[in-house]
Formats: structure tokens, sequence, C-alpha cells
């Protein structure tokens, strides 16, 4: 058994990713981490800088694994490729059990980013038109909702802050093999993608995937494949992945 942490984008919830990957093994457990004021932890405060949103991602993750013991593995989309690094460069240095690989899709490496400056403040409105229209693969039932946009605006302001005030370490290489993807329309682009070979010391994997910076909510099979090929050295067996498991449960 290997369990599976997600990691969610700039603006969304970790928790509508299970749902993507119906077909991996029976023996690969998919557990989304939320941040606090995102998904089932809408009601918490925001955190509005990625050192707080690893140290909360660091106590799920550890609490956790201290209690199943478990190998596992880290997967992030967009902010949560960055947080999937930045967290495994805290584990690193704190000398925890490490997860087995890191897969990170559609994200640049630490300090570079293809993110306006401007776009976080920007009015409300126009920070959500401008955003679907720059990421891609939003709905348009979705973008014309201003229930919607009330509701996830000031997270995805909150967010991408976050992302673009961050300053990281110079390149700080992890000791865990890592795959990263994008897709052939993404703004993340293949060039963007190998850049990450800098970043692990171990096995490095790239691929590039149908679909836009949302490849993942567009196509889902794709990283689907990829998450298979990449966990399947660590589990054997087939059928339908464990129910997610909400580590704020125990």
């Amino acid at each position: 058994m290997i369990t599976l942490f997600l990691l969610g984008h700039a603006g969304g919830s970790a928790s509508m990713y299970p749902a993507l990957f119906p077909n991996l093994s029976s023996r690969v457990q998919l557990v989304p981490l939320d941040l606090p004021g995102h998904g089932q932890r809408m009601g918490e405060a925001l955190l509005d800088n990625i050192p707080d949103m690893v140290a909360d991602l660091q106590c799920q993750v550890e609490a956790y694994v201290d209690g199943n013991k478990n190998d596992y593995a880290l997967f992030g989309h967009s902010m949560g490729g960055i947080l999937a690094y930045a967290l495994t460069t805290a584990l690193q240095e704190t000398a925890r059990m490490m997860p087995q690989h890191v897969i990170i899709s559609s994200t640049c490496t630490p300090g570079r980013h293809h993110i306006a400056p401007q776009l976080p403040f920007l009015p409300d409105e126009e920070l959500w038109v401008k955003s679907a229209g720059y990421f891609g693969g939003i709905q348009d039932q979705i973008v014309a909702s201003r229930e919607l946009m009330t509701l996830f605006v000031p997270i995805l302001r909150t967010d991408l802050k976050a992302v673009l005030d961050w300053s990281p370490s110079p390149c700080e290489a992890v000791d865990v093999p890592m795959t990263v993807v994008c897709g052939d329309r993404d703004i993340v682009d293949e060039a963007d993608v190998l850049v990450w070979r800098r970043y692990t010391t171990e096995d490095f994997v790239s691929s590039v995937l149908p679909g836009g910076h949302f490849h993942v909510l567009e196509r889902p099979s794709g990283v689907e494949t990829v998450l298979k090929n990449t966990l399947g050295q660590y589990v054997s067996g087939h059928g339908n992945c464990s129910a997610a498991y909400d580590p704020r449960e125990s």
C-alpha cells in the first residue's frame, strides 16, 4: 500500500482530485490535503504565505505517517506543485520520513512563474474573468456565476499573492525521485518542466500531456496514466483505488 497525498491548485480544493483518478490500483490510497479556507476547511482562516501553508501540510502528513507507517508520495498541480516541492524540502530538513516520489504538474520551478504581477491586485470581477481566461479550463457557467465569484475570489487572490511573494532559497535539490508533467497547450511548457531536473538528486522523468494548464481537469486520464506508471514500481495489484482518507479524522 502507498498513500498519495494530493495538493490542489490556487483557489481550488484538493478534495476534488480523488474523483479524477478512479482507475488507480486498490493499493494506492488517495488522500487530499486541503489548506485552511479551502474545500473541507472552508470555515478556517486563509493562510497568506507559502511557509505557513507548508507548515500546515507538514503537520497533516506527519500525523498521518506517524499513525499509519505507509509509504507515501506527493502529487501537486500548479500551486500544489510548489507546495509538494516545498513540503519535501521541509521534511528533508527535519529528517522526517520522506516521500517515495514527488509528482508535479504544470508548475514552474521555485522563483519562476507565469503569473502576471498585477493579477492578484485587480478588482474582483476582473481578477475572476482574467484568471479564467489566462489559466483556461474553467467552464463558462462557472465564470458567469457571481455567487461563485464572491466565494472564490478571496481564496484565489490570497493564493496568487502567496505564490508571487514566495522567495525560496536558491536551488535546493531533494533526495527523492521526481516526475514532472505539463500540457501541450499549457502556460507552463516543456522547457519549464525540464528545469526541475536540477531539483532532485534522484531519478527524473518528464512528460507532456494533451491539454492546457488544467489538463488534469480537462483530460485527467493523462495524469492518471502517469500516476499508474510512477506508483506501479511501489505497489502491485489492480482495481479501484481505496476511499480517500481525511487526516483530520485521526
